[in-house]
């Protein structure tokens, strides 16, 4: 439950303080500027924020329930960490699901784009209508990126 949860979490924390809350979306502009740069959220904002959450979870249920919906949170984080990480700094097999999410993140980072908030899935871009579609390529076409 936690795992989805953060999925929900990353898009919208993505979507509406991202790219709209003016010191987050300062800041954020500095990643889309900068994007193979180490820019990321600062472990003295993240922390506190899941163990708040995981505070408020413990009074509303109890606490295993609260510490099994924190930690899927955590592994999402670190997840969605790892592959934001990859889709900039990582070589990927075309085709694979890596190869896919850095495609869409790439759309995401277009100037101007106002789509594709989703790192480590597509699912909410899907459910709230942002998913861009892929450019379509003729086949036997070559690719710009291989010409020369």
């Amino acid at each position: 439950m936690g795992l989805l949860a953060w999925t929900a979490l990353e898009y919208a924390l993505h979507r509406w303080v991202l790219h709209r809350v003016p010191p987050f979306r300062r800041l954020h502009a500095l990643h889309h500027e900068h994007p193979c740069a180490l820019i990321g959220t600062p472990t003295w904002l993240s922390a506190p924020l899941f163990l708040s959450l995981w505070e408020v979870l413990a009074h509303e249920a109890s606490a295993p329930t609260a510490s099994g919906i924190a930690t899927g949170l955590m592994v999402g984080y670190i997840a969605y960490g790892f592959v934001h990480d990859a889709v900039h700094h990582r070589l990927s097999r075309r085709g694979s699901w890596l190869h896919r999410a850095k495609e869409r993140h790439a759309r995401h980072h277009r100037a101007g784009s106002m789509t594709d908030f989703g790192v480590s899935t597509g699912l909410w871009d899907r459910v709230f209508g942002t998913r861009s579609l892929p450019v379509q390529r003729h086949a036997g076409a070559v690719p710009a990126e291989r010409r020369t």
